[in-house]
């Protein structure tokens, strides 16, 4: 379900309670996930990200506007590759672009993010089976 993950366009292989590095007042943090199912490969329903028990962003595809569909990259990021073959599709964690599938998005409260903290990532897929990442950010 998870490939890697991306901050400040550095990718790294998922490493449950690793600690990984970022620069600036908050993480640009981009994960690389999918679903499986019926042997094929699905995009999630829900991504939700906790800075320790507090949600602090979330992506939910319960109801995608006609709109929406011409406006993806305040969702996926560039790396994302979507085609006959390969399905790799990296969903922003962070404000990039306005969108109505983000429901919650804390950052402007937060401000600069803490020195060191844990964090963690709920990964829901298309039958609400969760996955969930955790791990600690560090600022260098």
């Amino acid at each position: 379900m998870v490939k890697k993950i991306s901050i400040n366009g550095k990718i790294w292989d998922y490493v449950e309670g690793a600690v990984y590095e970022f620069s600036g007042d908050f993480p640009r943090l981009e994960v690389n996930a999918y679903a499986k199912g019926f042997n094929n490969v699905l995009g999630l329903q829900e991504i939700r990200f906790y800075k320790g028990d507090e949600e602090i962003y979330r992506i939910s595809f319960d109801e995608i506007t006609w709109g929406e569909f011409n406006k993806v990259w305040g969702i996926y990021s560039k790396k994302s590759i979507v085609d006959g073959y390969r399905y790799s599709v990296w969903y922003i964690l962070y404000p990039e672009e306005a969108s109505s599938l983000v429901k919650i998005d804390k950052f402007p409260d937060i401000g600069k993010f803490p020195d060191y903290d844990e964090y963690r990532i709920v990964l829901v897929d298309p039958w609400g089976e969760e996955k969930t990442l955790r791990f600690y950010l560090k600022r260098r």
